[in-house]
């Protein structure tokens, strides 16, 4: 009900606007080109700033976690995930069994792994130091 209530005022406020403001004159035409050039800078600061313009260019860490029954998966991973220009490093997250050396991955950033003596899910969301 308030939505269909702010669109109605909405829709009165062209009106209003265009009796007041009078676009056939030079200040009226003024205003206006103020007002859609306003808009348009608006726009393009929104965009902008959703995609990319909020500190997204900077290079970030990327988890992953396995065991070692999925070693072909993992050098995937890490092989594909390495490439992308915004991973900054691969942390390995590794639950059981022999950890592999990281010097082992074929990856074009560092690769941390970090083994964790309980095989649980929650390992993930644990900080990596």
């Amino acid at each position: 009900m308030k939505l269909w209530l702010f669109c109605c005022q909405l829709n009165r406020m062209g009106t209003f606007l265009h009796a007041k403001i009078k676009p056939s004159t030079c200040p009226g035409a003024l205003i206006l080109a103020l007002t859609f050039l306003t808009t348009a800078a608006m726009a393009c600061l929104g965009v902008t700033h959703i995609y990319g313009g909020s500190g997204t260019q900077e290079p970030y860490p990327v988890n992953g976690m396995t065991y070692d029954a999925r070693m072909w998966n993992l050098k995937m991973y890490i092989k594909h995930y390495s490439r992308c220009v915004s991973v900054r490093e691969i942390i390995v997250v590794w639950n059981r069994g022999k950890p592999p050396w990281a010097g082992d991955f074929d990856s074009a950033v560092p690769v941390r792994i970090r083994v964790e003596e309980k095989n649980s899910l929650n390992n993930w969301f644990k900080p990596s130091r």
